[in-house]
């Protein structure tokens, strides 16, 4: 078995480095595209109060076969939680700590996860 050549140039690294990248996520959203669809179904709802997540801020972890949400603003979090709390989300499983909680979310075979930071932390 012959390895390949490492790439010659920064430039070429940086194209290797970019497909693998792409590759991976293509493979991630592969395996989250059950709990996409089912959480595609309340996007509307969310866009409408205005906490929809951006796509780049969903992953996944296989382990607890659930969607990660990411978000960069600190107030998002919690306006989130609680629009899928309205629409019939309940909370499985919460672990808080002094300026965050994680939590997770269910309502069926959909499973959500997020860090939600505390009013003092957002502020």
């Amino acid at each position: 078995m012959r390895k390949t050549a490492p790439p010659a140039t920064l430039h070429d690294s940086a194209l290797d480095f970019a497909r693998r990248e792409f590759l991976n996520r293509q493979k991630e959203l592969q395996s989250m595209k059950s709990s996409l669809v089912l959480l595609e179904e309340v996007m509307p709802e969310l866009a409408a109060r205005g906490v929809a997540p951006h796509v780049g801020n969903l992953r996944w972890n296989a382990f607890g076969r659930k969607i990660c949400i990411f978000c960069s603003d600190t107030r998002a979090p919690a306006k989130l939680r609680e629009a899928l709390l309205d629409l019939g989300f309940a909370e499985d499983s919460r672990t808080d700590y002094s300026t965050f909680f994680h939590v997770d979310l269910k309502k069926g075979r959909l499973k959500v996860h997020m860090t939600v930071y505390t009013e003092k932390a957002a502020a």
